[in-house]
């Protein structure tokens, strides 16, 4: 008996389910009536973001096929008599898993994991830049801090787009004392210039540097193109063992680009990979159940892995070889194979920040996953 782990990144309605059905019995044979349920990483909190949603399957050797099909399906509330939503069209747009394969994907005790899969539509394609775009957008209008605690003193998410995402949000709440900013001087100019409201958008980054270096917090700046690969392969290795050493020194790291989806999100992803050493899909499920919303491409991350061995690969092998005691302790990669989405919840907690500061408004807390909004300067509508 093995057992398989299957994950879904999909924009989902309120009350809909999200279930898993494939070729062997152990899916249901197509049988719907016999889909195998998933389950959230987090609750959605709203349907301008995607969510995360897992299951583990177990297969009996000798009886599953050497290869076997699957796809995802949808159902809104309504029981059974809902109308299930199968993705992409036809058997043109199934989901392949073939055994040969999938061997170096095998952790833990005998636990397959399958490649996170984005939900396809009608046509086959699960278009990604558009919903990327609408999230990105979403934020923007908002004016809204969209982040995520990948691990402990790590965050990863959306630029500061007013004075109090840095003050309150950043400093106070989260308790940041360094920043590590993968945005182009273009997007500094346009989507941070809400941080420096007082002076001309070419002077927006140096503004912004100032405005940390005032609250006693550290800023790296390593801009990056996000629609150029050569770019993000470029400075990714240099990032990544930055982060770390920003780590090591015991500070608490935000990460950010324009949304907190692809450049900063390699960042993270590589220190997991190359520095803490996880097996590649155990990152990609771990962030993926952090940061729903976050886009792993794993062909930047692998390329830019050989320079990072090259320039770095020594110093990360000395620190782990290192017997002294330090204050700094690299985190093991979570469980497998429990499931930790049958365990999230919503709870509500205490805020971190002044309770009275008119800037800070906190949501109830997510386990996985949060949000927060702060409202507008004060003179604005």
């Amino acid at each position: 008996m093995v057992k398989v782990r299957f994950g879904l990144v999909t924009y989902v309605e309120e009350d809909v389910t999200v279930s898993l059905v494939g070729s062997v019995k152990e899916l249901g044979g197509w049988n719907l009536s016999k889909a195998i349920p998933l389950h959230p990483a987090v609750p959605p909190e709203t349907t301008a973001e995607p969510s995360f949603w897992v299951c583990d399957v177990e297969l009996y050797r000798g009886s599953e096929p050497a290869i076997f099909q699957y796809k995802f399906v949808r159902r809104a509330a309504g029981g059974e008599g809902g109308e299930w939503e199968w993705e992409g069209s036809g058997p043109g747009h199934n989901r392949w898993w073939i055994p040969e394969e999938e061997e170096k994907n095998m952790v833990g005790n005998g636990v397959y994991l399958t490649p996170v899969a984005t939900w396809k539509e009608p046509d086959g394609d699960p278009h990604t830049l558009e919903h990327t775009a609408s999230f990105y957008y979403n934020i923007c209008d908002s004016r809204t801090m969209h982040y995520s605690e990948v691990v402990e003193n790590l965050w990863v998410g959306s630029c500061p787009r007013i004075p109090a995402h840095i003050t309150h949000g950043m400093k106070t709440a989260l308790g940041v004392t360094a920043v590590i900013n993968l945005q182009k001087e273009e997007d500094v100019c346009t989507d941070s210039a809400g941080c420096c409201p007082e002076v001309r958008c070419t002077d927006v980054p140096e503004n912004l540097s100032q405005l940390y270096a005032e609250h006693g917090i550290s800023y790296l700046w390593i801009p990056a193109n996000d629609w150029d690969p050569k770019s993000k392969v470029g400075v990714l290795p240099a990032a990544v063992y930055k982060l770390w050493e920003l780590l090591k020194s015991g500070h608490h790291v935000y990460v950010y680009c324009n949304a907190g989806i692809i450049r900063s999100v390699l960042v993270v992803c590589g220190y997991l990979y190359y520095v803490l050493g996880w097996p590649y899909r155990v990152m990609e499920y771990h962030v993926c159940s952090q940061r729903p919303v976050a886009c792993v491409d794993q062909d930047i991350i692998l390329e830019a892995e050989k320079e990072f061995q090259e320039k770095f690969g020594s110093d990360v092998l000395a620190e782990r070889c290192t017997e002294s005691p330090r204050s700094y302790q690299p985190q093991p990669p979570p469980k497998i194979p429990a499931i930790q989405a049958a365990q999230s919840e919503q709870q509500p907690t205490e805020q971190n920040a002044d309770e009275e500061d008119p800037h800070f408004v906190a949501k109830t807390k997510i386990v996985l996953r949060r949000t927060v909004d702060f409202p507008s300067e004060e003179g604005e509508e």
